[in-house]
């Protein structure tokens, strides 16, 4: 039998990944944008945290800062976009989780500016936002504490603890 032969059976094997790649796309086209909108909303955060934390004198805020790795990504999938054949939209999407929103900083800022603040401090890599998205959602209601409590936890959790000193 033809598909018991090893060409055979790598033929087969090809064929059905063929059979399979449009919707293995189509899947990571979604993933793509939930990364893109996840790491927007990650450096949002912790741009909002390491303020709060430099306006309270502490000094994790290095630490915090040095906690930033979204730009890699960011490049890596600037440089994946202009690969021939490449279909997924680097916009961004609406975050629906609350673990990483952060309050408004005033009532004048709008979406478009978080987004550059969070792509400048992404390497300038520049994120394209889709068009019929300009407004933020009102109805958001805001935990600040638990955010808070959220983030400290990171930070303690994170902490860079100095190994002991042996004995002499």
């Amino acid at each position: 039998k033809p598909w018991v032969q090893p060409a055979g059976h790598l033929a087969m094997d090809q064929h059905y990944k063929l059979l399979r790649a449009d919707k293995e796309i189509a899947r990571l086209n979604v993933e793509i944008l939930r990364l893109i909108t996840y790491m927007v909303d990650e450096e949002r955060f912790l741009v909002y945290h390491e303020g709060q934390l430099q306006v309270e004198g502490k000094g994790k805020v290095q630490q915090v800062d040095h906690a930033h790795f979204n730009g890699m990504h960011m490049e890596c999938l600037t440089k994946l976009s202009k690969e021939v054949g490449f279909m997924a939209s680097l916009s961004l999407g609406v975050c629906i989780s609350k673990e990483c929103m952060v309050p408004e900083a005033a009532p004048s800022d709008s979406k478009d500016m978080v987004i550059q603040e969070a792509s400048r401090c992404m390497s300038g890599v520049p994120l394209l936002q889709d068009e019929e998205d300009n407004g933020v959602d009102e109805d958001t209601d805001i935990d600040v504490e638990a955010i808070a409590d959220a983030f400290e936890t990171i930070v303690h959790i994170t902490h860079d603890h100095p190994a002991p000193m042996p004995a002499l």
